[in-house]
């Protein structure tokens, strides 16, 4: 939005938009709350994170894990989600979405790189409803994005941020367990993307399709919208998976709904298991 300009806000999106970050708060503090042991931040992203969700939109989430230990934080979360679900403890809308997570090294090099203004955007304009000091900052290692976005960078302030903590791997059983679930956790995920395109496909909806992308370091749906974006603002891509971004073979000692809105990642989708 330019500066000065007017902005109207629908009443029921922005009340909207403040139960929705009373969700993501309420799972931190309730069902999720053991998986701060493993997280170092997590952050509402997409359309509650600029503070007006439509009707039936997804609640999107950004997670940075403790190194080693996102495959297990997965796991637990799905399944907590789905048990609180069958108890009816928590409200059928809106569908959780954790479209975006990466352990702790991953998000020191995503952020220190140059991602450009759809990355930039979106890192600034998060909401954490966990670990704000880490991911205020982890957003102070990224200073690039005040070329990017300055304004919506000299909001958040960061200047007398420090760096990076640099921040302890996961506990060992944690490292262990990810090592386990990972292949089966990863190899599920990647079947049911090919399900749910498959339906966009048949559905008419083949431009809604998205890229599922499973690494031992990291976990992000990229919907074909925001690839063509991508291309077109000329953004770079993610860079091609390093020797550390794979899982260590599972004898090492060391083991340890559709799319939706942008993520912190740069995806435009908000595909998830939930």
């Amino acid at each position: 939005m330019a500066p000065h300009s007017e902005v109207r806000e629908e009443p029921s999106r922005i009340a909207r938009g403040r139960e929705y970050l009373d969700v993501a708060r309420s799972l931190f503090d309730g069902p999720l709350r053991r998986t701060r042991e493993w997280s170092h931040c997590a952050c509402v992203t997409g359309s509650t994170a600029y503070g007006r969700p439509r009707a039936g939109d997804d609640l999107d989430l950004f997670v940075v894990t403790r190194s080693g230990g996102l495959w297990w934080f997965l796991a637990y979360t799905y399944f907590m989600l789905r048990l609180e679900r069958w108890k009816g403890a928590t409200p059928r809308e809106p569908t959780t979405c954790f479209n975006f997570v990466i352990d702790h090294q991953a998000a020191a090099a995503e952020f220190s790189a140059n991602r450009g203004f759809l990355f930039a955007r979106e890192a600034l304009a998060a909401q954490p409803v966990s670990g704000e000091r880490y991911y205020r900052a982890l957003l102070a290692r990224g200073d690039w994005m005040r070329r990017e976005v300055p304004r919506l960078y000299d909001e958040q302030h960061l200047a007398a941020e420090g760096p990076t903590p640099e921040a302890d791997a996961a506990p060992y059983a944690v490292r262990a367990l990810s090592a386990l679930v990972y292949p089966w956790l990863a190899a599920y995920l990647q079947l049911v993307g090919l399900r749910r395109n498959r339906a966009l496909r048949n559905g008419g909806r083949a431009d809604e399709r998205f890229r599922t992308e499973t690494r031992w370091r990291r976990l992000t749906f990229a919907s074909r919208k925001f690839e063509e974006l991508r291309e077109a603002l000329g953004t770079p891509a993610v860079a091609p998976a390093r020797s550390s971004d794979r899982a260590p073979p599972l004898t090492c000692s060391e083991a340890v709904r559709p799319p939706a809105h942008p993520g912190p990642a740069g995806n435009a989708s908000g595909s998830a298991v939930s």
